[in-house]
């Protein structure tokens, strides 16, 4: 016996849908029917574990860009600084801020 369901689909799934009805020459209703009847319970949970692992990629992502953005504006004040002082400071002064420099610098590349 069938029963008459409905699906709710963005519109992006939905051209996905009509795209792969219109190329296998099948109903849209049959694909729905054909992935139903060959899903399993593995599958499905590799799918979404796969979501879960894509989500944490880009949180990572977003982190690491935050971080990148801090750094270079640190940088930058590091070079605004050098740049403003550089006659007013010691040698040993300007060796310290050429560390800190090279170390934000360093921390820059590895993000990128």
């Amino acid at each position: 016996m069938a029963k008459d369901s409905h699906v709710r689909l963005t519109d992006e799934q939905s051209q996905k849908l009509g795209r792969l009805s219109a190329k296998l020459g099948v109903s849209e209703n049959e694909i729905i029917r054909q992935l139903l009847d060959n899903a399993d319970e593995v599958s499905l949970k590799t799918i979404a574990r796969n979501r879960d692992a894509d989500e944490l990629i880009l949180a990572n992502l977003k982190q690491q860009n935050w971080l990148l953005s801090n750094l270079t504006n640190n940088l930058n004040q590091v070079t605004h600084f050098l740049n403003q002082h550089q006659n007013d400071l010691t040698l040993d002064e300007m060796k310290i801020l050429a560390k800190i420099f090279n170390q934000f610098y360093g921390s820059v590349q590895n993000l990128r």
